[in-house]
């Protein structure tokens, strides 16, 4: 069965056993089962000389209309004052029809001369909901969390490029599979990739063209590589090694989505080496 046509099934199910009758008008649910509040997203990242302060939306569906509120708490690997600063007056959202059942946190992230490698994010927890529950409806309760990333800025990193790629131990197995692949940078120390896949998504989904790959990220913190986001099909990405030998990059790698891996090098072809990535 073809990858996208899977999903959407798998997907369209699961929103029928959680919402009975919704619509989505800039990102608020109209329904008619339990309130609930919810970030809208699960995560994001942003680069830490960012000129303008992150807002992080949180929304409140609630059949028929209504107030409410619920708290938030900060946590994670970095310092408030140090590494972020919190703008909200309070660590308290309110809701109603006058703001569209939206509000927004709002971080502003400090720029320091602090070079780590090690994760760098923000965990918010939305805590206390008045009238209604946090999160989707369900066990998991999806998007009472949302995660921040805060990006280096002080290691250089110039990753992009057009890139030759040979694709091998892949998840439908066969022949090495050959193109190219290009990294595009959207801000210091964050890229874009145009085929995550690296040619075995339409080697091995029949009919497959991506039109978005989602969320997914590309980041580069001194020169240690991670990926960061979702892709359009709620599936994360991650690196089990990365391997440098002159021109050549080595990456393995695997999704959140059965058994799909692959082990992709990609040569330069500017006449210079990669850098000393590593995972």
């Amino acid at each position: 069965m073809i990858k996208s046509t899977h999903k959407i099934l798998l997907f369209a199910v699961s929103i029928l056993l959680i919402i009975t009758s919704c619509k989505e008008e800039d990102n608020i649910l109209e329904y008619t089962d339990d309130s609930f509040y919810r970030f809208a997203a699960e995560s994001g990242m942003v680069s830490e000389n960012t000129a303008a302060p992150i807002e992080v939306e949180v929304f409140y569906s609630v059949p028929g209309g209504g107030s409410g509120s619920v708290d938030f708490s900060v946590g994670g690997d970095l310092a408030e004052g140090t590494d972020y600063k919190l703008l909200n007056s309070s660590n308290s959202l309110s809701f109603s029809e006058d703001n569209g059942y939206k509000d927004v946190i709002q971080i502003e992230p400090i720029d320091n001369e602090d070079v780590s490698t090690s994760p760098r994010t923000i965990l918010i927890t939305l805590t206390n909901p008045s009238g209604g529950s946090a999160g989707f409806p369900g066990p998991d309760a999806l998007n009472s969390t949302y995660e921040l990333t805060i990006v280096e800025d002080d290691c250089p990193s110039e990753l992009a490029g057009t890139y030759d790629y040979s694709t091998a131990n892949y998840f439908c197995e066969g022949e090495p599979i050959t193109g190219q692949a290009t990294w595009t940078k959207v801000e210091q120390g964050l890229y874009e990739i145009d085929d995550w896949s690296y040619g075995t998504y339409p080697k091995c989904y029949s009919g497959f063209e991506a039109a978005s790959w989602g969320a997914l990220q590309l980041m580069d913190v001194c020169n240690e590589l991670t990926i960061n986001g979702s892709d359009n099909y709620n599936e994360t990405w991650s690196f089990s090694s990365i391997s440098v030998n002159g021109a050549d990059l080595t990456l393995s790698w695997q999704n959140t989505y059965e058994n799909e891996a692959g082990t992709t090098t990609l040569t330069r072809t500017d006449g210079t080496d990669w850098p000393p990535l590593f995972q």
